[in-house]
């Protein structure tokens, strides 16, 4: 299956390659960069606070606490193609597999990999192509007419009212939204009589 982003669009990574392997992850999402980025910020806000859980977690005589965050985040960065954070944790889980410890220079190396990589998904988010734009709203009813039909049938305590008000709510939640709330009561009671009077009170009978 060829890779679905075009070298135009892989380019725009390559300014981040030293810190950053988009390709295989992107191909994972089937070349969607928006749900990209949205999952590496996801990963970066869950983890901000990483080299601190783990330091307390030592502190607290609990390595393996310490080994169960290291040990996430670097599955995660691998994942998701962060080198540097992927590269960093994979020593710090040997250490404390090993020693139970970690040195504290591996950490504040891990603090500032999770940081740059904060910069970089803020120079992604300014780069990638805008999101596509919502579909478009279904066109309100024929206003006052459908609310004319709809008061006529609720008259008549007739059972279509049922399909007409659904026709006739999005029109009647920007004319009277006062009412609506009222209205749903009755309509879902069908309890039309009410409902009925209440409507004609607020935009008179034909």
């Amino acid at each position: 299956m060829p890779f679905p982003l075009s070298a135009d669009r892989l380019a725009v990574y390559a300014p981040f390659q030293a810190i950053l392997d988009a390709q295989p992850a992107l191909e994972r999402l089937d070349g969607d960069e928006r749900l990209y980025l949205s999952l590496l910020q996801h990963l970066l806000e869950s983890n901000v606070t990483a080299p601190e859980s783990i330091v307390v977690a030592l502190h607290q005589n609990a390595p393996h606490q310490a080994l169960a965050v290291a040990h996430a985040l670097c599955g995660a960065a691998g994942h998701i193609g962060l080198i540097d954070v992927h590269r960093i944790t994979q020593d710090i889980v040997r250490s404390l597999r090993r020693n139970s410890t970690v040195d504290l220079d591996a950490l504040y190396d891990l603090e500032n990999a999770l940081h740059d990589a904060e910069t970089l998904t803020l120079a992604l988010a300014s780069i990638l192509p805008p999101p596509p734009p919502s579909p478009p709203l279904p066109p309100l009813p024929d206003g006052a007419e459908s609310v004319q039909k709809l008061l006529r049938a609720l008259d008549d305590r007739n059972f279509a009212s049922v399909d007409l008000y659904t026709h006739c709510r999005p029109f009647l939640a920007i004319t009277y939204p006062e009412i609506l709330p009222r209205l749903d009561l009755d309509m879902d009671l069908l309890n039309f009589k009410d409902a009925a009077t209440l409507l004609a009170a607020r935009i008179g009978k034909p």
